[in-house]
Formats: structure tokens, C-alpha cells, sequence
């Protein structure tokens, strides 16, 4: 099956919810004792549908055969997320998405992952992105978190 990257719409809010949802519980159920924590789909739903009004914001939707297989998301200096579905892993969907993000953001912008998001970390770094700082635990975060930098721009 063919890859399309395309850019999201609120319509594709939906998709988008689901996908993120699935791709955190597979991943994060690696290195979380409880997944419990994270949020529903409907409040991620929610999320991308005021995430795809902000101006400021840009999403990108992995499809094949009319499936979302991954989604990205940007602002304004930063990567936001990476999603893929899970049996979608090591198949090229990360990489291509992050690839069409990097294109729209600038040297030095940053993303912040969970220290023990082994997968995303090794994408980021696949890419190019330098860890940049230890951002340890915080509030609202379900996990300790460390910052990469696109080129490792400071």
C-alpha cells in the first residue's frame, strides 16, 4: 500500500483522536506502570478539533488505503506530536511524518518526549535531533521528559 502524507483538517479530529490514543497506550504501556492516566479518546477528539482551528498549529495525517496509519503536529518553533499505529511501527510512517514537520520548522526548534520513550527518542535522533535538556518530571506530565532540539541549534 501507498503512503499519502497530507495535511489534517478539523474534519479528520475523529481519526486523529483514536490514532494518538492507540499509538500512547501501546508505546507508553512500555515504560508506565498504569496507562490509566492518559486521556480518553473523546477528550482527544476534543484536542485536535481546537488543535486544528489554532492558526498557529499545523497537523499532518499518514494514510494508506484511506486509513490513518500516523499523525504530526507543529507550532510555532516546536514539534508537538508523533503518533504512528501500532502495527504500523518500523515501517517508514514516523519517519516520513517527521520529515514532512522538519520541512515547516525552523533550526533549533524543539520536542519534548518521555525519557523512557525509547522509540521516539531513537526517531528523533534518526532525524538528527539533539537532546538538549533534562526536563525531569512535571507537573501535568505523565512521565519525565527530556527536550531535543532539531540540529541541536541552541
Amino acid at each position: 500500500m501507498s503512503l499519502e502524507v497530507r495535511e489534517a483538517t478539523v474534519a479528520d479530529a475523529p481519526a486523529l483522536g483514536a490514532l494518538q490514543i492507540a499509538a500512547l497506550l501501546a508505546g507508553y504501556s512500555e515504560f508506565l506502570e498504569s496507562t490509566a492516566t492518559l486521556p480518553g479518546v473523546a477528550e482527544r477528539v476534543q484536542w485536535w478539533r481546537t488543535e486544528l482551528e489554532d492558526p498557529g498549529a499545523r497537523a499532518w495525517v499518514a494514510e494508506e488505503g484511506g486509513t490513518a496509519a500516523g499523525l504530526v503536529s507543529i507550532a510555532p518553533g516546536e514539534l508537538r506530536w508523533v503518533c504512528v499505529m501500532p502495527e504500523r511501527w518500523s515501517h517508514g510512517v514516523g519517519t516520513a511524518l517527521l520529515a514532512t514537520a522538519e520541512a515547516q520548522l525552523p533550526p533549533g526548534a524543539v520536542a519534548e518526549v518521555p525519557e523512557q520513550d525509547r522509540r521516539a527518542r531513537r526517531l528523533l535522533e534518526r532525524r538528527g535531533w539533539q537532546q538538549a535538556e533534562d526536563l525531569g518530571q512535571r507537573e501535568g506530565r505523565v512521565a519525565p521528559e527530556v527536550r531535543y532540539r532539531l540540529g541541536g541549534a541552541a
